[in-house]
């Protein structure tokens, strides 16, 4: 079983992990050339002005698909999720010998119909926002044939999807770096943050914001599809979900955080309202969160309202 996975249509090349087996950086190289040199011998491969690359890589596997690719292409175009307008997925051009396609032009391919979800996970300091996101990604991206959760990190807190991983592996090394990377809130960030959010065109997307109920965040996620609330107290509850309301945002999610390791407390209901309970124990350092049944049962439900959605 591969590592990576490659497969061409018209003249996109989709690449992605196998979500399913976990590998070393050497493994998903060998994979992903090996996979490369597959199609160009099935004679998929077979050369042209122009080859859109469309899916999550490595630095190093960036590195042999531009080295395979390359002498067969006049340009090669790469997805940028950020660099991007609604209803469109725009490539940029990061190798080029064709004049048509001058390096770091930009493609904008129109994309068809069902609507995006642009999920806003909002709460207070200290609830496990950012604890519960990566919780999920980790939950989809564990599912075969789910779609890719696009995280955006529209709140300037220095974390971000490595922080997770490296917080298991060396506590120390994680709050520094976090520390390293805060910044404070500033207006020109909220627009390009908000920009994020209007331009992004992944099937689920989900976004990190601020902790507070601020113009920054009405600014942001004035451009989210859906929210997914995260509170302590009744309070923190009614005043996220009047911002919300406000946005005219849709909770898919309505969830108490509690500390400890009791079993999530998970109250489903249909597609049309939020799920509701308690999760337990969101907090860096924990390797398996998407074991936890509260985001098991929101991860499904994302990737649910994706398929009835197309």
């Amino acid at each position: 079983m591969v590592s990576y996975h490659l497969h061409l249509r018209e003249n996109t090349l989709y690449v992605g992990f196998n979500r399913e087996q976990s590998a070393s950086g050497d493994r998903l190289v060998r994979d992903a050339a090996s996979q490369i040199d597959q199609l160009i011998r099935q004679g998929q491969l077979t050369g042209g002005e122009l080859l859109k690359v469309d899916g999550p890589q490595s630095v190093a596997i960036a590195y042999v698909l531009a080295q395979r690719l390359t002498p067969l292409y006049g340009a090669i175009a790469i997805l940028d999720p950020k660099v991007c307008r609604p209803g469109h997925r725009v490539y940029i051009v990061a190798i080029s010998r064709n004049a048509d396609y001058p390096l770091g032009s930009l493609i904008e391919v129109p994309i068809g119909g069902s609507a995006l979800l642009k999920v806003a996970v909002c709460g207070f300091p200290q609830t496990g926002k950012s604890c519960l996101i990566e919780g999920i990604r980790q939950a989809i991206c564990s599912q075969i044939g789910a779609p890719y959760p696009y995280v955006i990190r529209a709140c300037p807190d220095g974390e971000g999807a490595w922080l997770h991983q490296t917080q298991v592996n060396n506590p120390a090394l994680a709050e520094n770096l976090r520390a390293q990377n805060k910044r404070d809130w500033n207006a020109t960030f909220a627009e390009t943050a908000a920009d994020w959010v209007r331009s992004a065109n992944e099937a689920i997307n989900l976004i990190d914001t601020g902790g507070l109920p601020s113009p920054e965040n009405r600014l942001i996620m004035a451009e989210a599809s859906h929210a997914i609330i995260l509170y302590k107290t009744v309070a923190e509850r009614e005043q996220w979900l009047n911002f919300c309301q406000d946005l005219g945002l849709p909770p898919l999610a309505i969830v108490e955080s509690r500390l400890g390791n009791a079993s999530d407390e998970v109250n489903l209901s249909t597609k049309d309202q939020p799920i509701t309970g308690v999760v337990y124990g969101l907090s860096r350092g924990k390797a398996n969160l998407r074991d936890k049944l509260m985001i098991q049962a929101i991860a499904h439900r994302l990737i649910d309202l994706t398929s009835s959605e197309k």
